[in-house]
């Protein structure tokens, strides 16, 4: 079974929890990640006709994508989620969204996926040297 990528944001005090898989997949990490099975069902049940998703619940922010990036439909997918996840961290900081802040929400949006892309990659090579 795949592990959950955590990312640490220091700034933010806050982590996301990234994984790339099928729904069920992601359950079973979920479940491996100490996460209760009435927010497993919940997640499984609002996930039915998604191919990926940012969710929270309490503390736990997660951005699920059916799979590993291949095209560029599937990276606009990952970009997608990554901008629920920059823009619901933020705004639960108490930063909204406006001109002045665009600058916040751009650095973290663009911090994540470079994030992101690092784990990506580092699978990928992992992948070729087996």
């Amino acid at each position: 079974m795949e592990e959950i990528f955590k990312i640490d944001i220091p700034l933010y005090r806050e982590r996301l929890h990234v994984f790339f898989g099928s729904r069920e997949e992601c359950a079973d990490a979920l479940r491996a990640d100490g996460m209760e099975e009435w927010r497993i069902n919940s997640w499984l049940e609002h996930t039915k006709n998604c191919d990926g998703l940012y969710s929270q619940n309490d503390c736990y922010r997660l951005l699920w994508v059916y799979r590993i990036p291949e095209s560029v439909a599937e990276y606009v997918d990952l970009v997608h989620e990554v901008e629920h996840a920059a823009f619901y961290m933020l705004k639960d900081k108490g930063l909204i969204h406006t001109e002045e802040s665009d600058e916040a929400y751009a650095y973290l949006m663009g911090w994540l996926y470079g994030e992101i892309m690092v784990f990506i990659n580092s699978i990928s090579e992992k992948n070729e040297r087996h």
